[in-house]
């Protein structure tokens, strides 16, 4: 099963109104009142230069890129989750995560004190298409002894798809594997 989630405009408007204004406040910066320069006109270039900056990264970050969550069966009934980023004709796998190792999956904002229900969280990883909370879940799965966190925005039926593969769903009682 493979889900693909949609990219939101919000990202791209954004990126785009950080460029612009990062060229606006350079712009103005750079001019001179009755040939004089303007008083700190060096700090006026900085937040030029970190506006543009912002920009860049969001539209690296979400713009361009594109995630693919994929469920995958093996034949001895346990399930993966894999996780491929694409960025241009670059595609790579950046998750790969065993469902007999997950501890629990939910809604962002579903359990408010998962870290104090299930332990502190050693590692975290965000792969969601857009910016915001509305659409994140939260998986948590033990890697050795170390609890990871991944955040992720799958549909309903994806997301519901996971669950019903987990191994306490379907009554295992194992607490590793290898």
């Amino acid at each position: 099963m493979t889900y693909k989630p949609t990219p939101s405009k919000k990202q791209r408007v954004l990126s785009a109104l950080f460029v612009v204004f990062s060229v606006v406040v350079w712009t103005l910066g750079s001019l001179s009142y009755n040939g004089q320069e303007l008083p700190y006109r060096g700090l006026i270039q900085l937040a030029a230069i970190m506006m543009m900056v912002c920009g860049l990264q969001v539209m690296v970050r979400y713009a361009l890129s594109e995630f693919r969550y994929i469920l995958e069966d093996k034949d001895d009934g346990n399930s993966d989750l894999l996780i491929y980023k694409r960025q241009g004709e670059r595609d790579v796998k950046v998750c790969h995560i065993s469902l007999y190792s997950v501890v629990t999956l939910f809604k962002f904002g579903e359990i408010t004190d998962y870290q104090a229900r299930y332990g502190k969280i050693d590692n975290r990883f965000n792969y969601c298409q857009n910016m915001g909370k509305e659409n994140m879940y939260l998986i948590l799965y033990r890697d050795d002894d170390k609890l990871i966190e991944t955040r992720f925005e799958p549909d309903k039926e994806f997301a519901d798809e996971i669950k019903r593969r987990l191994p306490l769903q379907r009554g295992g009682d194992q607490d590793f594997a290898m």
